[in-house]
C-alpha cells in the first residue's frame, strides 16, 4: 500500500552535461543508479493526466486504465522516477479535499505498482485544493535522491 510523502528535490547532473538537455536517473530493481539517459524537458515539468477518477472509492475505469497505460507505464519500463501531484478542489473543507487528492493519487500509484513500477521510484502529493482551479491529476519525471 503506498502512503502519501513530499519529498524535496535535488539536482544532480551526469558527467559532462549538454547545455539545453534535461537528464533522468535511471534505476534498476535495488534502487541504484544505472545510468543517466537524456529525456525531453516537458517531462520535467508537470504534465496533466487525463483520468476522471469520479469516486476514488470505486477501481479505475477502463478509460483511466488506456490513459495511465499510454502515458505513464512506459516510464516504468525504463526506471524512471515518478512523481504524481493530485489536487481535488470542492466546497468541502480543505482537509475533505486533501483526503480525495491522496486517494485518487494512490489509486493511479497502485496501479502503477501492480504493473511493476517500484514503489520507492514514486512520489506522490496530495494538495488538496490548493494551487488549483480544479480537480487535476498530474505527473512528472523527477530526480528525488533515494541516497
Amino acid at each position: 500500500m503506498l502512503t502519501t510523502s513530499v519529498y524535496a528535490q535535488t539536482y544532480d547532473l551526469p558527467p559532462n552535461p549538454e547545455p539545453g538537455k534535461c537528464y533522468v536517473k535511471c534505476f534498476n530493481e535495488n534502487k541504484k543508479k544505472i545510468k543517466w539517459e537524456d529525456i525531453d524537458c516537458a517531462l520535467v515539468n508537470y504534465q496533466k493526466l487525463d483520468v476522471s477518477l469520479e469516486n476514488p472509492d470505486q477501481p479505475l475505469s477502463k478509460r483511466d486504465l488506456k490513459i495511465i497505460n499510454r502515458k505513464l507505464v512506459p516510464y516504468i519500463k525504463k526506471g524512471y522516477r515518478l512523481q504524481i501531484q493530485s489536487h481535488y478542489v470542492s466546497n468541502a473543507p480543505d482537509s475533505i479535499n486533501v483526503k480525495i487528492s491522496s486517494q485518487r493519487a494512490i489509486a493511479v500509484g497502485n496501479y502503477l505498482v501492480e504493473r511493476g513500477m517500484n514503489p520507492a521510484l514514486l512520489f506522490i502529493n496530495s494538495l488538496g485544493s490548493a494551487e488549483a482551479k480544479k480537480s487535476e491529476i498530474e505527473y512528472r519525471v523527477v530526480d528525488v535522491g533515494l541516497e
